[in-house]
């Protein structure tokens, strides 16, 4: 008879203890999830001098600094799966061009190898006071997202690709955006009333 209540006990707790740490572990995992979330999406500051560039990069993001003069590339590197990062890159603009026509946002577009990919985005932003276009391209081949900002300023043109590499590719995508529209241009001002010339990529 002792034995028997004993064993109801042991049963009981056992059952309390499972419960209790599934119903524990339910609260605790979403909570958690947003805070690792929140922290990588978590702005930090950025400049460089040689590109003219300022800008907040995701903390999911920026780790390394490889400075090569007329490029950077900030990457974090993960356990698991390639390493986010974004590259930046410094381009001529010989015709001194405050904006991009038309017609070579389309061609862009158009002749973009990615154009055809679900969920392929191209968007005509303005950044800063700056003349600029976004693309977002998931490869659901490597299950990777690239967004690519290029924005112009009449002395300059600077390409930024960001790549979500093994990471939670929403949380990072989501990174990779918002680190690229805080992209500020220092020089000339733009004059985004001109009529824009059609620059040669």
């Amino acid at each position: 008879m002792l034995t028997q209540k004993w064993a109801t006990l042991i049963i009981l707790v056992i059952a309390v203890l499972v419960f209790g740490t599934e119903y524990a572990l339910k609260r605790w995992i979403p909570a958690h999830e947003q805070r690792v979330e929140d922290a990588a999406l978590k702005q930090l500051p950025y400049q460089k001098a040689s590109l003219g560039l300022q800008m907040q990069v995701a903390a999911g993001i920026y780790g390394t600094v490889a400075d090569t003069g007329d490029s950077a590339k900030i990457y974090r590197s993960h356990i698991s799966g390639g390493s986010p990062s974004i590259t930046l890159t410094l381009l001529p603009n010989p015709d001194h061009a405050s904006q991009f026509t038309e017609q070579f946002l389309n061609q862009a577009e158009a002749t973009d190898a990615g154009s055809e990919l679900p969920g392929y985005h191209f968007e005509h932003v303005r950044l800063a006071g700056r003349d600029a276009y976004i693309i977002t391209r998931p490869d659901p081949r490597t299950k990777i997202t690239t967004v690519t900002a290029r924005v112009i300023a009449p002395d300059r043109l600077i390409q930024a690709v960001c790549t979500t590499g093994g990471a939670n590719q929403q949380v990072f995508t989501q990174a990779c955006n918002e680190s690229l529209d805080s992209i500020q241009l220092s020089g000339p001002p733009s004059n985004l009333h001109e009529t824009p010339y059609n620059l040669n990529q």
